[in-house]
């Protein structure tokens, strides 16, 4: 009993436990929230070409950037096809660096 009294009056220790693990992803999320980021990743792009129409007269370069980006998420382009497209404009025109 007295090594009780003890570990009781002791001050606490800040221990960090580091897992040797990755961290993972949760394979078991929960159904909500499954289908809350399905429709946020189907939702989000339109919220953003109407801000950017919002956003047209008031701002045309802020609006015009607001919408190509929202037509871009809508139509799953990427950068690396963005890429692909300017280095085939690039060897068509003959401007591709050696």
């Amino acid at each position: 009993m007295p090594e009780e009294a003890n570990l009781s009056q002791s001050s606490p220790i800040d221990v960090e436990i580091v897992s040797d693990r990755p961290p993972e992803s949760n394979p078991l999320k929960p159904d909500r929230i499954a289908d809350f980021e399905r429709i946020s990743r189907i939702i989000a792009p339109y919220f953003t070409v109407l801000v950017g129409l919002y956003l047209y007269k008031s701002n045309f370069w802020l609006g015009f950037l607001f919408i190509g980006l929202g037509m871009l998420a809508l139509l799953n382009v990427s950068i690396a096809d963005i890429k692909k497209a300017i280095a085939a404009i690039k060897s068509f025109f003959g401007l591709q660096e050696l």
